[in-house]
């Protein structure tokens, strides 16, 4: 992996945005090729690297954890409120009929 030049780059907050930019390079520049990378301490090809820089940023990817685990409790609540509604439109169906 370390014949002839080499390139070194550095990710610190978001180490698949650096993966990003640099095979964005890549493929605009003939001479530069992307032979691997480390990436949290991973040693990954080529073919890793490139599915990782299809992956959605950080903040993103934190985003969709955060719906995923809400969805089951807002799903219950939901469900609560709506048994708890039905039968309170049950208590007063019980009284208008019994006050008529």
């Amino acid at each position: 992996m370390f014949v002839g030049p080499i390139g070194i780059t550095f990710g610190f907050e978001d180490p698949i945005a650096a993966a990003k930019k640099v095979l964005e390079y890549a493929g605009k520049n003939d001479k530069f090729k992307v032979r691997s990378g480390v990436i949290e301490g991973r040693l990954c090809s080529v073919d890793d690297i490139k599915a990782m820089s299809k992956l959605p940023p950080k903040n993103v990817l934190l985003g969709i954890l955060a719906g995923t685990m809400q969805a089951p409790m807002s799903k219950l609540a939901g469900a609560l409120n709506a048994t708890l509604s039905q039968f309170a439109y049950a208590l007063e169906a019980l009284k208008n009929k019994k006050s008529s």
